[in-house]
């Protein structure tokens, strides 16, 4: 058993090691609060620059927002120009195209109208040729007729000038002359007469292919006018 004084000391022994080890307890949590001090400081000023960090990347983001929005509105604003362009564009592309067909029937309107104007022309031209050549021949059968003509006047005048020198002989000569020359004359007369209504009917004729002719001259130049004004 132990004594009064030695339970006494004992217990003064446990109270001084429990203040030991309060003390240490103390001391450890002393330090632990400083340590935790100083990690929470660090922490704050962590956080503050973060804050830092955070407010300048919003203010970056309300930029880059704001950009946004323009960068938007520009390229709708973009859009709806580039589709008014291209509406524009394709209601002219349309109108050209219908202008090309409209034209492209005109074209071959007027290459069907051509072909029918090159036929009559080129049958006109045959036309014209043949009729040519008709005028030469019945400008060398006038001349034919006229040199006649001239011939029988001279015939007619030669015969009229032995017939009045044939009045200076005797009486039977003249009358025998005579008749033969009325004879003579009458026959001239009739082939004169005959010569003058053939070179009448010639002219007559000559003067109905010169309008003929007339008439197809200006049946080309109104064929020409229509072609020239489609």
């Amino acid at each position: 058993m132990f004594s009064e004084k030695e339970m006494t000391q004992a217990l003064k022994y446990q109270e001084l090691m429990f203040q030991e080890r309060l003390l240490k307890k103390d001391q450890d949590y002393m330090k632990e609060q400083d340590k935790l001090r100083e990690e929470a400081e660090a922490w704050r000023a962590k956080f503050e620059h973060l804050g830092g960090l955070y407010e300048q990347q919003e203010n970056t983001m309300m930029m880059l927002k704001s950009h946004n929005e323009q960068i938007v509105s520009a390229i709708e604003r973009h859009v709806l120009g580039k589709k008014k362009d291209t509406d524009e564009k394709t209601a002219s592309l349309q109108k050209i195209t219908k202008e090309r067909d409209q034209l492209a029937g005109d074209l071959h309107n007027m290459e069907i109208a051509f072909a029918d104007f090159h036929r009559r022309y080129e049958k006109a031209k045959q036309a014209i040729s043949t009729l040519k050549e008709n005028e030469s021949i019945l400008k060398q059968q006038l001349a034919e007729y006229r040199e006649g003509v001239e011939k029988s006047n001279q015939m007619f005048n030669l015969l009229k000038a032995k017939t009045e020198e044939s009045l200076e002989g005797a009486s039977k000569e003249i009358e025998d002359s005579k008749k033969n020359f009325q004879a003579d004359i009458t026959v001239l007369r009739g082939q004169l007469k005959k010569a003058e209504m053939d070179n009448s009917c010639l002219e007559k004729r000559l003067e109905q292919k010169t309008e003929e002719n007339a008439q197809l001259a200006k049946l080309y130049d109104d064929l020409l006018s229509q072609v020239k004004a489609k």
